[in-house]
């Protein structure tokens, strides 16, 4: 990207095609990446060593499962995060002091949205930070309850202008493209305009009932996973799943036994091809 014209792009195309006699796969030959789908109100938690033995660090990283990509979701999930970002930060990170690294953000995997938090620590263990997050996301509630409609508004406006700003450089212009064509091959290619457009209509009620709905301790559509990393220096300590709470010991072995995926993604596709925003 960046060093040809575009009759250059095809010509090396058709190079490439007729050196390799590619053909396209047939559905059934498409490569199945299935993501599991977590179950309602059940806390998953996968411990395990940290790999650097004189790493003093431990770690947490929080996933709060959203469901498949659909635009208006994506905003909302995108401006909640906007707006509890520094709010996660100033708890955990400079009144609590967990460790140097904390924060939060929304994330997507194979088309999976999910709403994010990592502290890492050198003097709490992960369980500890785990239970500090927890704590935290309930008096955000009230953060949310008090927050008037200017300081919504502004929230909204510093988002939908993040989003549309121009790539800084050729990089970043590669690395949105790619996003759109790599699998699951998403092809939206005005997806700022888009997403822009949607985070437009969110409304506070709607940041509201989306932390009650996803995030808060009694969501119907609570789905947790906590990683729990632990270094030398913090104890690993033995754990028993119960109705509750389900740990993963062996993440390979885990995704065999559940019965409940998001597919490969085929009707987001369409979905998302035939959008009209």
């Amino acid at each position: 990207m960046g060093n040809m014209i575009e009759e250059d792009a095809f010509q090396i195309r058709d190079i490439i095609q007729r050196a390799l006699q590619a053909k396209p796969l047939s559905n059934d030959n498409v490569p199945k990446r299935l993501q599991v789908q977590l179950q309602p109100q059940i806390n998953y938690i996968h411990s395990l060593r940290s790999f650097n033995e004189v790493d003093r660090n431990s770690a947490l990283a929080i996933h709060f499962e959203v469901g498949r990509f659909r635009h208006e979701q994506v905003a909302t999930l995108d401006l909640f995060s906007h707006i509890c970002y520094t709010s996660c930060y100033s708890q955990l990170r400079t009144k609590e002091q967990l460790g140097y690294i904390v924060f939060s953000t929304s994330t997507s995997q194979n088309g999976v949205m999910s709403f994010r938090i990592i502290v890492q620590s050198d003097t709490k263990d992960p369980a500890f930070l785990d239970s500090r997050v927890e704590a935290w996301l309930e008096s955000f509630k009230e953060e949310l309850d008090k927050l008037n409609d200017e300081e919504f508004m502004h929230y909204r406006t510093s988002l939908v202008a993040k989003i549309l700003e121009k790539d800084k450089s050729l990089k970043e212009e590669y690395n949105r493209w790619y996003t759109e064509i790599q699998y699951p091959r998403f092809y939206i290619f005005d997806r700022a305009q888009r997403a822009a457009a949607e985070v437009g209509k969110v409304e506070k009620i709607d940041i509201i009932n989306f932390f009650e709905h996803f995030i808060s301790l009694k969501g119907k559509e609570r789905r947790k996973l906590s990683v729990l990393v632990y270094s030398k220096d913090h104890t690993m300590p033995e754990t028993l799943s119960n109705d509750h709470t389900i740990y993963i010991t062996n993440p390979e072995e885990f995704k065999k036994k559940q019965s409940s995926f998001y597919g490969i993604f085929n009707d987001i596709l369409d979905q998302q091809n035939n959008a009209k925003i």
